[in-house]
């Protein structure tokens, strides 16, 4: 008869990295939501947010947790909202270099399209400069 041996150590060091993994993602996920709306409401199409390079989980390479968040954070951003996503247009949504190394942009649709967009940020800014 054989023994089931239950919790091991390699599967307790295995869970505990996964949950911060699944921690680090919560975390952004809420900066970008945040980013998201501030940028929304202020009539923007799109927003860029910064995302952490390193992450300190100790059992896990940056660059593996680099991959499997930013992939995870796509993912999610792109998965449609019936199957538990945010609905994002995939082609609305990427990676890029940025100053702090890399960031993700989220763009999506609006009423206005690109150059009713700019002229509305113009004329904001000339109305405020006004009052001043």
């Amino acid at each position: 008869m054989s023994v089931k041996r239950g919790l091991t150590f390699s599967s307790l060091q295995g869970k505990s990295s996964q949950n911060m993994l699944d921690n680090a993602i919560s975390s952004i996920i809420r900066d970008i939501d945040a980013h998201i709306m501030s940028s929304h409401s202020n009539g923007m199409p799109a927003c860029k947010v910064d995302l952490p390079v390193t992450f300190g989980i100790a059992t896990v390479k940056d660059s593996d947790a680099q991959l499997y968040i930013y992939s995870e954070l796509i993912n999610l951003m792109i998965l449609s909202e019936e199957d538990g996503g945010k609905g994002f247009d995939p082609n609305g949504v990427h990676l890029e270099k940025s100053d702090k190394g890399v960031a993700i942009v989220v763009r999506w649709k609006t009423m206005m399209d690109d150059a009713e967009t700019r002229k509305w940020r113009q004329d904001l800014l000339k109305s405020y400069i006004r009052q001043k």
